[in-house]
């Protein structure tokens, strides 16, 4: 989370969201409208859901979060379900090795390993069929601590 948390409350901010699905409110913290990190309550306990580079919450619990790493470009798209876990879905990477973006369907194959070569417009097709949930970010210094 490259500098996600750096000067925590003067840079930081929250939000209540149902991620999970399970009629509660989950706790999002973010930075420049972005999602760093989901908790939620799991088994009675508070935990760490999920973790963000550049984290967005779109329709139907679906975390997208986007990774520049090594030079190439990576989507990944996971689920959010009760009981805190995440389901990866989908992840659109390009390979500056080969020039080419990458589709791996993680629903029909987990193991990460069945790859699709397709286009830069299948791309952004792909990233244009998420719908990003409208979120109200409020500082991490009003958050209610009682």
């Amino acid at each position: 989370m490259s500098g996600g948390f750096e000067n925590f409350w003067g840079t930081m901010n929250f939000c209540l969201w149902d991620v999970t699905g399970d009629g509660e409110e989950d706790l999002l913290l973010g930075k420049d409208g972005h999602i760093r990190s989901i908790w939620s309550m799991v088994d009675g306990k508070t935990s760490c859901i999920a973790i963000a580079d550049v984290g967005v919450l779109c329709e139907g619990n679906i975390l997208w979060d986007y990774r520049y790493l090594d030079g190439a470009g990576y989507h990944w798209y996971f689920r959010l379900d009760q009981g805190g876990f995440m389901s990866p879905t989908l992840r659109v990477e390009y390979s500056v090795y080969d020039e080419t973006w990458w589709k791996y369907d993680l629903v029909k194959d987990n193991s990460g390993e069945e790859r699709e070569a397709i286009s830069e417009e299948e791309m952004q097709k792909i990233v244009d069929s998420y719908t990003p949930v409208e979120l109200n970010w409020k500082s991490v210094q009003e958050f209610p601590m009682n």
